[in-house]
């Protein structure tokens, strides 16, 4: 594996995402993720445990890349499914490759991280039984919404693999917060069973828990919200998980920027899209206008379900011609008939 290789896994390159959508010497992409991925968790994982000990530190070192490198394998299945219900076809093996470069990536920035986190560790006042309570609570917060905010951007940074994979950047971006809820959820009960953390300072340092799979990771920060914050605590993350969930739903259904109609396809391109969508003519099955918007019904070959896009027109009557215009188009390439429609529509 060359150095180049490792450079172009990190920064999700223009030969990298061909890479990957062409399906083509992946082996190698994935052993350079996986290597990265263990490398950097693992550095951030020993410097979350040297508050504790060095036994802790170690066992934060295996845990934490273990954990991570599960949760890649046990999605996978999920990320193929989950794409192909959104109405895109990705192979397992991409959907492999691409949770293992947002692992490689999420490792990078924890790698980096990891001095620093080596630096709080030492500063922070040594456990001493239950009196460190207090601050092997703020301490696991903290790590927490590291890895979280970690993991938001490694995944957020398949945007562009996602795009070069699937045509239409809507479907993208759903396929795309998909994948970082189920990421999130399955990481984060991980996270529980292995406990990568700080450990408990009223406990002696254990690899691992006789009742480990008791409970839950979202159990448990509702109780740490509470000792932190007060009965208010997990009220406050709730605004907060609701704010995300409404900045999400209002990012998932991009406008379309630019459409074109040319001789056999209607190219789009969404606002924020690296590339062009396009929807083949005898394909289109429905035109109609809906408050100076033209809507256009389209069904993929061998799909079973439409789907539908907005074409925005600034009035009504320019909404109209558009719509003759694709009706014509459309029938000219033996897909949609409009009714009383028998000739080209005048050009907008």
């Amino acid at each position: 594996m060359s150095r180049a290789l490792f450079r172009s896994v990190l920064s999700l390159d223009e030969n990298m995402l061909l890479r990957v959508a062409g399906g083509r010497g992946l082996v190698p992409v994935l052993m350079a993720s996986a290597g990265v991925l263990v490398l950097g968790c693992g550095a951030y994982g020993f410097a979350m445990g040297l508050w504790r000990s060095p036994l802790q530190a170690i066992s934060g070192a295996l845990k934490l890349p273990l954990m991570f490198l599960a949760t890649a394998a046990l999605t996978a299945a999920l990320d193929v499914v989950l794409s192909g219900l959104l109405r895109a076809r990705i192979a397992p093996v991409q959907a492999l490759t691409a949770s293992l470069l947002a692992m490689a990536i999420l490792g990078s920035i924890l790698g980096s991280l990891a001095p620093i986190a080596a630096f709080v560790s030492v500063q922070m006042t040594p456990p001493d039984g239950a009196l460190s309570t207090p601050t092997s609570h703020w301490l696991l917060t903290g790590h927490v919404l590291v890895l979280g905010a970690a993991g938001i951007i490694a995944v957020a940074r398949l945007r562009g693999l996602l795009d070069a994979l699937i045509a239409d950047a809507a479907v993208s971006r759903r396929v795309l917060w998909a994948w970082m809820l189920t990421h999130g959820i399955v990481g984060a009960q991980l996270s529980w069973v292995l406990r990568p953390f700080v450990g408990n300072p009223t406990l002696p340092v254990r690899v691992f828990r006789e009742r480990a799979w008791e409970g839950s990771f979202f159990e448990a920060v509702y109780d740490m919200t509470v000792a932190l914050m007060g009965l208010g605590g997990p009220i406050c993350v709730s605004l907060v998980l609701l704010g995300v969930v409404v900045v999400v739903m209002a990012h998932l259904d991009p406008p379309i920027e630019h459409f074109e109609l040319r001789t056999d396809v209607l190219a789009l391109r969404r606002k924020g899209a690296r590339a062009e969508f396009l929807i083949p003519l005898s394909g289109i099955r429905a035109v109609s206008v809906e408050l100076g918007r033209v809507r256009v019904d389209w069904q993929q070959p061998g799909d079973l379900e439409r789907s539908s896009v907005e074409l925005p027109r600034t009035d009504r009557s320019q909404a109209q011609a558009l719509l003759e215009q694709i009706a014509w188009a459309a029938r000219s390439a033996g897909g949609y008939r409009a009714p009383g429609v028998e000739g080209p529509a005048r050009s907008l």
